[in-house]
C-alpha cells in the first residue's frame, strides 16, 4: 500500500469531512433539533470535520495563501490584529492560525451568536 504524503493526507481529509457534510441524514438529524441553531463542535481543537472542512473552502487547506484575505482560515489584516496577533496571518505557523480560528470562533459565538459568522463558507460545511 502507497503512503500519502501528509499535504495529501490532509487534503484527503478534507474532502472527506466536505463530503460527510452533505449528507442528507446528517443534515436532517442536525435540522430535527429546532432550539439548537448549530451543530455541537469541539471548539478546543480545529482537528474535527468542521474545521477541515472550513479550511478546504477558505483556502484548500493551504496555510500559506495570500489573497485579500491571508492563511488557512482567510483572516482579514483588521480581524487577525484585533485577535492580539502581529504580522500577515499567512506567516504564522499553522498552529497559531489555528489557534487564531478558535478565538475567533469564541468571540462570534459571544457577540453575535453565531460561532461561524466570520466563515461565509460555513453553510457550505453544513454550519
Amino acid at each position: 500500500m502507497r503512503r500519502l504524503s501528509q499535504g495529501a493526507a490532509t487534503a484527503a481529509l478534507a474532502l472527506t469531512a466536505c463530503a460527510m457534510a452533505f449528507v442528507p441524514a446528517a443534515r436532517a438529524s442536525a435540522a430535527a433539533v429546532p432550539h439548537k441553531r448549530h451543530r455541537p463542535t469541539d471548539a478546543t481543537s480545529t482537528h474535527t470535520r468542521d474545521w477541515a472542512c472550513i479550511r478546504w473552502y477558505e483556502s484548500r487547506g493551504n496555510y500559506r495563501v495570500v489573497g485579500d484575505q491571508y492563511g488557512a482560515y482567510q483572516f482579514t489584516l483588521r480581524t487577525w490584529h484585533m485577535l492580539g496577533y502581529r504580522g500577515l496571518p499567512n506567516l504564522a505557523p499553522p498552529r497559531e492560525q489555528d489557534q487564531a480560528a478558535l478565538r475567533l470562533w469564541h468571540w462570534d459565538l459571544a457577540h453575535t451568536g453565531n460561532p461561524w459568522s466570520a466563515w461565509q463558507t460555513a453553510p457550505l460545511c453544513g454550519l
